[in-house]
């Protein structure tokens, strides 16, 4: 129920404007339902509403007072009775309400007033317009009394419904398209927009949001996933989820496993250096090797790199080793006047304290004999067992002793007079040579009888 809008308390007006005043002074009172007043009693009856603001095509019930006041006479004692009665339209409006005098009123001087609670039920059917009534009642001696065409009229304005209508519909929710058919070089976010027309989105931070992969450096999938979200709005209403997205993300460089061939390299000959890259991610747009240098013995090494699709970028360094090489055959072993053992010729014997040449060669790749400074690392005796067991070799040995090997240009060799002078008698040496390549061994064995 609710409670009747005042325009004015306890105001009298004229019938047009909506009358309060049930009553006037004798005889003044229509005598409409056979009511005598008696000369000198007289009361007024007001109401503390004149206007109703309704809303359109309900029924709502108000409530408002009617106050009676009694204004002279003596007549109009306990159990004086007033009712609200509806006038017309009662299809439209209803109106009621009673209430009787108290006792106080025997004795309570002119002015005296009691309360009739009233309510007002205006139905669906109701436009804008006025509700009449009137008020009827019942004196202590018995008599009845109305106001007759003194008429109550209520204003009523028929407002539209101020309660806005549920929301339910759920907030608009707008992605970008990505395209998810590429691999990407990083983490990939989707930007998103909500917005929600009627309550509201229940987050305002999901009016703008992005949806984003989380690939560690270092790694690559076929499968990274985005997170999802659910947009709701404040009454409740959900969108559809978004995501989750799921992308090709390579954030791994390419792996190199670079080779140089042939490996070893004969010195100033020809080797190629291969990346061997592989990508698990995107794949390989490039890969490539820098030249390989064999001007130089010993080992080596050549820097190889590689690039993805998507730009990822890995490097990686091949080794290898540059040696002498054999010089058509001729190289790389001891040369006459000592066997060299290794092809199954028999062990040279020489005259103990002799001085014996030894001598080899040792070539680049197009067969030039190298002797640039250094190429001899070492010259050891590794070993000596008894016996002298062998082919004496009749060539006569350099009677000029050696403290290191020495480039001979004439014969494009390298030679050692190793004099004999402090080893034994029927005993058998083996010796080893080793070249600046780091590789190369030259064996030798000598017997001294």
């Amino acid at each position: 129920m609710k409670i009747l809008t005042l325009k004015n308390l306890r105001r009298s007006v004229a019938i047009a404007a909506g009358v309060a005043l049930m009553g006037v002074a004798a005889p003044a009172w229509a005598d409409t339902a056979g009511f005598v007043q008696e000369p000198g009693d007289t009361i007024s009856v007001e109401g503390n509403f004149g206007h109703i603001d309704h809303v359109c095509g309900t029924t709502e019930t108000y409530s408002g007072t009617l106050r009676v006041t009694w204004t002279s006479g003596t007549h109009f004692r306990n159990g004086t009775a007033v009712t609200a009665v509806t006038q017309n339209a009662v299809n439209e409006y209803a109106i009621s309400g009673s209430a009787t005098a108290p006792a106080a009123w025997e004795t309570s001087p002119a002015g005296s007033t009691f309360d009739v609670p009233v309510t007002v039920t205006v139905k669906d059917s109701y436009a804008n317009g006025n509700l009449n009534f009137m008020t009827q009642g019942t004196k202590a001696n018995g008599q009845a009394w109305t106001n007759g065409a003194p008429t109550f009229r209520i204003t009523v304005d028929c407002l539209p419904d101020p309660t806005p209508p549920p929301d339910t519909t759920p907030p608009t929710v707008t992605c970008d398209e990505p395209d998810t058919s590429a691999w990407y070089g990083s983490n990939q976010s989707v930007n998103c927009t909500a917005s929600d027309s009627g309550s509201g989105l229940a987050d305002a931070a999901d009016a703008s949001f992005s949806l984003s992969t989380d690939v560690a450096d270092g790694d690559e999938t076929d499968s990274a996933s985005t997170g999802s979200k659910t947009v709701c709005d404040a009454a409740g209403n959900c969108a559809d989820p978004v995501g989750p997205y799921t992308f090709m993300v390579d954030r791994k460089s390419p792996s190199l496993s670079p080779s140089v061939s042939p490996n070893p390299v004969i010195l100033n000959g020809t080797a190629t250096a291969t990346a061997n890259a592989s990508d698990g991610g995107s794949g390989i747009a490039s890969e490539g090797c820098d030249a390989v240098d064999t001007s130089t013995v010993g080992a080596q090494s050549v820097d190889c790199d590689a690039t993805d699709n998507v730009g990822n970028a890995g490097s990686a360094s091949a080794r290898y080793t540059v040696v002498y090489g054999d010089c058509g055959g001729t190289g790389l072993k001891v040369r006459q006047p000592i066997n060299d053992t290794r092809n199954g010729q028999a062990v040279s014997q020489f005259k103990q304290g002799s001085t014996v040449p030894v001598k080899f060669r040792a070539c680049d790749a197009h067969g030039n004999s190298i002797g640039a400074a250094g190429v001899v690392s070492s010259f050891a005796l590794v070993s000596k067992s008894a016996g002298a067991a062998g082919v004496e070799e009749s060539t006569p040995p350099s009677t000029t002793p050696d403290t290191q090997f020495r480039w001979d240009s004439t014969d494009s060799q390298w030679i050692f007079n190793l004099s004999t002078k402090s080893y034994s008698k029927n005993a058998t040496y083996n010796f080893e040579i080793r070249l600046n390549d780091g590789v190369t061994v030259i064996p030798f064995s000598l017997a001294l009888k």
